[in-house]
């Protein structure tokens, strides 16, 4: 059964596992009316973090996206499959995915080719499998260093 208190585990687990890095502050890609979108903001929320959320009044493109992570300096970007192709494609755009502590995508899945060529490169490319119903019981969270199956999930601890 989901109560108040599992919920609020729930986001506890996922702020620990996205304690990556000193810059804890996000930039978030997603919309708001989906859950991965609104859990961004609660756990910004409860880490006591600043998060900065896309300009949607202008085009969203792979330029545009780079633009906006070098004026909002984050740890962590959270974009759509998409989004981050727009990115990984954009000029300066590998060089400013390298440079986050992590890259979390949702929505969808990651194409494969997109996946090896940022994890080949040494993004930091994390992913959840989670619903609106019981939140985030599994990640790709693993050592970025030694481990390179970006596309497996874990199951988060308890």
């Amino acid at each position: 059964m989901l109560t108040i208190k599992s919920r609020g585990q729930n986001l506890a687990n996922l702020a620990a596992a996205r304690d990556t890095g000193t810059n804890k502050d996000a930039f978030c890609t997603l919309p708001l009316f989906h859950m991965f979108g609104l859990s961004t903001v609660m756990t910004a929320l409860y880490r006591v973090t600043t998060i900065s959320l896309v300009d949607t009044s202008v085009p969203i493109t792979g330029p545009s996206l780079v633009q906006a992570i070098h004026i909002v300096k984050p740890g962590t970007i959270y974009v759509v499959p998409y989004a981050l192709k727009l990115i990984a494609e954009a000029p300066g755009g590998l060089e400013a995915l390298k440079k986050l502590s992590s890259v979390v995508y949702g929505g969808s899945s990651c194409p494969q080719e997109l996946g090896d060529f940022l994890v080949s490169n040494n993004v930091r490319l994390v992913s959840y499998f989670g619903s609106t119903e019981v939140g985030v019981p599994m990640s790709t969270e693993r050592d970025m260093n030694t481990d390179k199956d970006w596309d497996y999930m874990r199951i988060l601890p308890a």
